[in-house]
């Protein structure tokens, strides 16, 4: 299963980012996202989204 989250910097709340990843559940997905995206580890998850490939 896929999933988009969507994120942003601490310091930086109105700009959005967002990455894909490939996971089984929501929990597994935010695993997922901070093996990843190391770099990226310290931002805020707003939103996870569920979708098919």
């Amino acid at each position: 299963m896929g999933w988009k989250l969507n994120f942003h910097f601490a310091n930086f709340p109105k700009i959005i980012l967002c990455a894909f990843v490939t996971a089984s559940n929501e929990e597994k997905a935010i695993e997922k996202f901070n093996t990843d995206y190391p770099n990226l580890a310290g931002c805020i998850i707003t939103e996870i989204i569920h979708f098919k490939h």
